[in-house]
């Protein structure tokens, strides 16, 4: 069968400290949550503006190029292996970089079985380039319609004048992603989207949750909250706050953040809908934390941070995790995503050696500290429309010579 796969899910013992053992699908560990949890506002009606809609061994197959659709949205938040990189909120939170979208809907006696979407930006020189993020969804039921999604995909990347197509399948694609290979793919070495994470299961009580913690996770937690810190939700005002703190880190950090327009362009966007949230945590009165989450289907992710480098003592950014984890489960979600890890970091885990004391994992030290568990996802595919392209891409990848290129892209994206 087509793009049903299971991605490897490793469990943190609480026992062990930094042990990770076992290995479950994410089938097993999701319990079907979606199925119960429609997280989307207006998901009643059909997406207008269809460009195409025909029959396919029974199944009808219509292509959208309108940003929103809710149905589809909806049929993502109940899929387990829905995200909401594909929804089309995403896709107009995106359009703020010249981002366009058009999506694949496949249909069975008039419900959504399966679909993508692709998001496209030019670039000089290149032309478009069309990405696929977490994508195809595919029901389980309906789990051989991967190849005709891909079929379809290429139908669209050339009447869209793409030159290239990025295809990062969800969680449980691993079959899918072994098979676009054998279809003219090429495997990518850098993903668009984390090929790792750490989730929490939010179906525990909070006192399981906190004792699967690094032990001076659990003290920094305890001892800031005896400090007086505090931590609420924000609003739109908010946001030039959080995006002080996001700049102050990343100045100490040497990269850089978005504009401040990016971020108010994506809160009025998501945040109607309930699923964009920002925490500040605040030192009487003063934010010197914040956090951006979004929150779509079962999950609530870690999305973007800032924090001032004050007030250390208050131990604000681990505070503010815990009050999002909370806020999470109080809501009825079933997992808290950290928002991704690293490959590197991912195997070490998975081996049960400690994480280097160094810059470039510190980030995923303080994430490891609320326990969880290491999930893994299929990495990218890329897919060159002409053939002297392919094989300079080959060729290319091989001597490390793309690495730059496709870092710049990953970060337009």
């Amino acid at each position: 069968m087509d793009g049903v796969g299971h991605s490897v899910i490793l469990s943190r013992s609480a026992q062990k400290g930094s042990h990770w053992s076992g290995a479950r699908s994410v089938g097993r560990i999701r319990k079907d949550f979606q199925q119960d949890r429609l997280r989307l506002n207006g998901v009643q009606g059909e997406a207008q503006s269809m460009s195409l809609s025909r029959s396919s061994g029974g199944y009808e197959v219509q292509v959208s190029r309108e940003m929103d659709d809710p149905e589809w949205d909806a049929f993502l938040a109940a899929t387990p292996s829905g995200s909401y990189q594909q929804t089309g909120l995403w896709a107009r939170a995106k359009s703020f970089v010249r981002v366009r979208s058009v999506r694949i809907v496949i249909k069975h006696l008039g419900t959504i079985v399966a679909g993508a979407q692709m998001l496209i930006r030019p670039f000089p020189l290149l032309g478009g380039i069309g990405y696929v993020q977490r994508g195809p969804v595919v029901d389980r039921e309906h789990s051989g319609l991967g190849k005709l999604i891909i079929e379809e995909l290429h139908r669209l990347a050339r009447e869209e004048g793409v030159r290239c197509l990025a295809v990062q399948a969800p969680s449980g694609g691993e079959i899918l992603a072994a098979q676009m290979l054998e279809w003219g793919f090429y495997q990518s070495s850098t993903s668009l989207a984390p090929v790792a994470t750490i989730l929490i299961n939010l179906g525990q009580d909070l006192d399981a949750i906190m004792a699967a913690m690094r032990k001076t996770t659990r003290y920094d937690i305890r001892s800031g909250e005896k400090k007086g810190i505090t931590v609420r939700l924000g609003t739109e005002d908010d946001l030039s706050a959080f995006y002080r703190l996001a700049q102050s880190t990343g100045e100490r950090n040497n990269f850089s953040t978005e504009p401040v327009e990016y971020y108010r362009h994506v809160w009025r966007v998501l945040a109607p809908s309930h699923n964009l949230k920002l925490f500040l945590a605040e030192v009487n009165g003063e934010p010197v934390s914040a956090t951006m989450m979004i929150a779509f289907g079962d999950s609530v992710t870690f999305w973007r941070s800032g924090w001032s480098g004050s007030h250390r003592e208050y131990h604000p950014n681990e505070v503010i995790q815990w009050n999002a984890i909370k806020w999470a489960r109080s809501n009825g979600y079933g997992y808290y995503d950290l928002g991704g890890i690293g490959p590197c970091t991912a195997a070490i885990l998975i081996r049960g050696d400690p994480l280097p004391d160094s810059p470039g994992y510190r980030a995923h030290l303080f994430k490891t500290g609320f326990g969880g568990q290491v999930a893994l996802f299929p990495a990218a595919s890329v897919y060159l429309y002409n053939r002297l392209a392919g094989w300079l891409y080959r060729v290319a990848w091989q001597r490390k010579m793309l690495l730059p290129l496709m870092n710049r892209v990953v970060t337009r994206f």
